[in-house]
């Protein structure tokens, strides 16, 4: 007999993590999860947005409304028929993808009809600081070699040539949650292209 269920759980950040809208110390998901016969063969998680209106509370009622029909036909097309797109869909659409693949003993990258995955480069996200601290945090991290920056206001330029300075030959890219309007944008762009900037989020 297969069963849905979803409960939360929340991670602590080390320090904090800020970008333009607030700040937070800990991560709040929603975890989903199918069980078959009692053992475990499904596990997904998302990450509720409140700007979004959404909470680890309602994602997990959302998931416990639908547990019973998408538990009675297990699907992915089911789920986006039932589902709209969200932190709670998220988790269960990972979880189904988890179950199918635990299932049938292949990688979801089979089911999915991918090529093998290979490895790939990450950005160390740093937090939005004073450029001080930012410039700090990159030099504790030598062994990184590309940076997203979190940035907010008309301070960035200095955020971001304060990173560039303490790291000369990483990569950065930059993410200001649309904090910027339309002015700023057309003022910055120019000139983080000069200090090497790869992309703008």
């Amino acid at each position: 007999m297969l069963s849905i269920q979803a409960h939360s759980e929340s991670w602590t950040i080390r320090g904090s993590f800020n970008i333009s809208r607030g700040s937070k110390t800990k991560a709040e998901v929603v975890v989903a999860q199918i069980f078959e016969g009692g053992k475990l063969l499904g596990r997904g998680e998302g990450v509720p947005y409140p700007r979004y209106g959404e909470s680890t509370l309602k994602c997990i009622k959302a998931i416990d409304d639908i547990s019973k029909a998408l538990s009675e036909e297990p699907s992915r097309q089911k789920l986006l028929e039932m589902m709209h797109a969200g932190a709670a869909r998220n988790a269960l659409d990972c979880a189904l993808w988890d179950y199918e693949s635990k299932k049938k003993g292949k990688p979801v990258w089979q089911l999915a009809g991918l090529e093998p995955p290979d490895t790939c480069e990450t950005a160390y996200t740093i937090g939005v600081d004073q450029p001080e601290a930012m410039s700090q945090a990159v030099r504790n991290l030598q062994e990184w070699t590309l940076f997203k920056l979190k940035l907010k206001d008309a301070d960035d330029l200095q955020r971001v040539e304060a990173v560039r300075h303490a790291a000369p030959n990483a990569r950065i890219i930059v993410d200001a949650n649309e904090a910027w309007d339309e002015l700023q944008l057309s003022e910055f762009s120019p000139k983080l292209r000069q200090l090497g900037v790869e992309l703008i989020e």
